[in-house]
């Protein structure tokens, strides 16, 4: 599991007296806003390894030329999307005020997985039935509208 740096290396860091992230030991502030100067840092050496490998043809190969900009995206993404996980995977408050052990974070980790794969297959299903993306509250509704205009007045107005 991801060991992010201490709130003392952190605090210097910000304060300019530490080291901050280090290129061949990377710590995530996984606690800490995905907005603060350390978590830009790590952003920072992330994007410089990866326009490293990008110069390098043989590595690149015939990958298609995008800014950095987008390629600093990308990071913060995957950073955010890795921090999120990391915090989803720490222990919980439970209902008597105790931190959950291993074994129920990664039974609410599996429940929540289960949950959310249940969620896709329904979504997957009623894209398959409709053909289309929208839910049915969304299109049921300006048809209701029009067939009331129509019936009631004969012609549609909209």
């Amino acid at each position: 599991m991801h060991e992010p740096p201490s709130k003392e290396e952190i605090h210097s860091f910000n304060r300019g007296e530490g080291e901050g992230p280090h290129p061949d030991n990377l710590h995530i502030d996984m606690k800490g806003n995905i907005g603060s100067q350390w978590n830009n840092a790590v952003v920072d050496i992330l994007l410089e390894k990866l326009l490293e490998k990008k110069a390098d043809r043989e590595y690149w190969g015939d990958m298609p030329e995008k800014s950095d900009m987008y390629f600093e995206d990308l990071i913060l993404q995957k950073l955010t999307r890795a921090r999120t996980s990391w915090r989803n995977a720490q222990p919980h408050l439970n209902e008597e005020g105790e931190l959950e052990s291993i074994d129920e974070v990664e039974k609410r980790m599996i429940t929540t997985k289960e949950e959310r794969d249940r969620a896709g297959r329904v979504y997957t299903r009623r894209m398959s039935v409709r053909g289309c993306a929208l839910p049915i509250s969304t299109l049921a509704t300006p048809i209701l509208i029009i067939d009331v205009e129509i019936h009631s007045s004969g012609k549609y107005t909209g």
